[in-house]
């Protein structure tokens, strides 16, 4: 492959560390030009890991010396691992085939994010990863953490980690195999419109006396319930981005208290699906917006890391799903739900 000296020069490198490892090369004119995303395995030497992820995105390329700097941006559970991973500014020099690369940006991965999204009063936001987390100003719950925007105004930042959030979708892949991927919910929610009455819910004690038809399938704590004669893949998945959706509006609620949410800033694996950002949109009757970038956390830390060598990237294209779903048809499945979730046992 040619390569052009300028590309290189220009070339800023942006991590996101949570559960996997996320790296992304981001040239000033051509934009994100390499990507590379690891799981860190369950006791793995997360900083070796690290190490290989990023040469994967920089050997891509075929020379990771022209690397001007890096931002890294981590997790709130991964804070821990700045100590491990940088020294005075740079990788630690002892790690393998990265050490001492400049850190021009360090920070929380919701820091790295406010470039895109600037937020504010009645913002929240929500990575759609697993585990998914939450972050909203201005409210009493969750744990906080401080951080700076581009004009330098020190925010507090509360948030909350809701793991169970996508287990509807892994109750249909992992567990029940109706299906095989994210993408073929997706698929199927896109040819099921309506989801026919059918519902997901926590730990849903069998129907009472009066719903006739409805079958109950337990798993792990969810139950879906309506299952009926008629009922296909298609309803079924359009359920389960529903419960989703029902469930993020459920856990920002308990952030914010009584703070309404009036636009969520999505962002994530799963955010890069339009139909799981229209669902959630309908859900919460609220706008998400979402980026065309599949890893923003990573982009947010290149930019950081940019800026701080006086060097501007272009932002990435955003998308914006509004709620279209008739008030009347959201609180009906709203209501069912709320009502299936309270039969706990």
């Amino acid at each position: 492959m040619e390569q052009h000296p300028r590309l290189f020069l220009q070339m800023i490198c942006g991590l996101a560390i949570g559960h996997s490892v996320t790296a992304v090369l981001v040239h000033e004119e051509r934009g994100v030009v390499a990507r590379s995303s690891f799981e860190l395995p369950v006791g793995a030497i997360r900083a070796e890991v690290l190490a290989r992820s990023v040469m994967g995105a920089l050997e891509s390329l075929g020379d990771r010396e022209h690397c001007r700097c890096a931002g890294v941006a981590f997790a709130p559970q991964d804070f821990v691992l700045a100590d491990q991973l940088l020294r005075d500014g740079r990788f630690d020099p002892h790690l393998p085939l990265i050490g001492g690369l400049k850190i021009s940006f360090s920070g929380s991965e919701i820091e790295s994010l406010l470039p895109i999204f600037a937020g504010g009063r009645n913002k929240a936001w929500l990575m759609l990863d697993d585990p998914v987390r939450l972050y909203a100003e201005q409210c009493e719950e969750g744990e906080s953490i401080e951080v700076t925007d581009e004009k330098g105004k020190r925010r507090v930042m509360h948030h909350r980690m809701t793991p169970d959030i996508l287990e509807p979708l892994r109750v249909l892949i992992s567990r029940l195999g109706l299906v095989e991927s994210f993408d073929d919910i997706r698929d199927l929610a896109r040819i099921g419109k309506d989801s026919a009455g059918v519902r997901f819910a926590r730990r849903s004690r069998q129907p009472v006396a009066g719903e006739e038809g409805i079958a109950s399938s337990r798993d792990d704590g969810f139950a879906i319930m309506g299952l009926k004669d008629g009922v296909r893949r298609p309803q079924v998945a359009r359920a389960a981005l529903e419960a989703v959706g029902l469930e993020v509006r459920a856990a920002l609620a308990d952030l914010a208290g009584e703070a309404v949410v009036e636009e969520l800033y999505a962002v994530g694996s799963y955010a890069r699906s339009d139909e799981l950002t229209g669902v959630i949109a309908d859900m919460m009757a609220a706008p998400v917006i979402r980026v065309a970038e599949q890893n923003a956390v990573a982009w947010g830390a290149a930019y950081l890391a940019a800026r701080a060598e006086s060097v501007m990237l272009l932002r990435p294209e955003r998308h914006r799903s509004n709620p279209s779903m008739p008030a009347a048809r959201r609180n009906e499945i709203f209501a069912r739900w709320a009502v299936a979730r309270t039969r706990e046992s």
